[in-house]
């Protein structure tokens, strides 16, 4: 402590010429102060005395470097305090922008291990089972932007506009290798269920295929009807690896069974 308090005071002594006489001013100072003792005795031209003047014009000087020596000490730890806030806040910012940094990182490493999935509806087959039910078979795409995830838990829902609540319906999957579905022809390993659920789907590309469910006690017609008329939309859920739940809402153009649908990706 006391080694470390030596070399501030000499330090502030080695700088005190560059504190103090930087200008004229430090330089007429040092010889006013030497000469206000000898000033009343000069005009006289008497020589008696001068040791006592000389004193005094020394201890005059003495006390004048002390006082700037004193402000070369202020001035040295004024320095020190301004360089050590400075150094401070430096180090603060510094540090702020590396917790930053790092958290821009985790976000980006976070995000490039997140799916990404979108869903696009192609159309929508209506048919009416043998029950009296109504079935759709919503054909659609999903694509992944994101990181490489397997797709499962669909379920598909009818909203009515005019109505608060809303119908889900019983996803179904044919025994056979072949949908038959008036003119059109599903195959059963293009149903997305099961297309997605074991294999993943992988970043930058995308699946086509189907979902097939029947809503109980619905009529076929009116459903095609009222869909046609914007009495009611379909919405499809389904939910990545993470359990991030995914919406898509309407399926595209109204069809009933009698058009043929082809898309690329799907089995002909």
């Amino acid at each position: 402590m006391a080694h470390h308090f030596l070399s501030f005071l000499l330090r502030a002594f080695v700088e005190m010429p560059s504190r103090i006489g930087s200008s004229w001013g430090g330089t007429i100072f040092s010889v006013f102060l030497f000469l206000i003792p000898l000033a009343p005795k000069a005009w006289r031209r008497d020589s008696s005395g001068w040791k006592r003047r000389l004193t005094i014009s020394v201890l005059f000087s003495a006390i004048g470097w002390t006082i700037l020596f004193l402000v070369s000490v202020f001035l040295t730890v004024w320095d020190d305090h301004s360089n050590l806030v400075a150094a401070a806040e430096r180090i603060k910012l510094h540090g702020r922008d590396e917790v930053l940094r790092e958290r821009r990182k985790a976000a980006e490493l976070l995000d490039l291990n997140q799916p990404r999935f979108s869903a696009m509806a192609y159309q929508a087959n209506i048919q009416t089972f043998r029950d009296g039910g109504t079935g759709i078979l919503l054909v659609l795409e999903i694509r992944n932007r994101g990181a490489d995830s397997i797709a499962d838990q669909y379920e598909m829902w009818i909203d009515f506009k005019d109505k608060p609540s809303s119908i889900r319906g019983r996803l179904r999957v044919s025994n056979a290798s072949i949908l038959n579905l008036g003119n059109n022809v599903f195959h059963t390993k293009d149903s997305l269920p099961d297309k997605t659920a074991i294999d993943p789907i992988k970043r930058g590309t995308k699946v086509v295929g189907y979902v097939w469910a029947s809503f109980n006690g619905l009529n076929a017609n009116e459903v095609l009807n009222d869909w046609k008329n914007g009495l009611l939309v379909f919405r499809l859920t389904f939910r990545d690896i993470n359990g991030q739940q995914y919406e898509l809402r309407d399926a595209g153009t109204p069809n009933g069974v009698s058009e043929v649908l082809q898309f690329p990706g799907m089995s002909h």
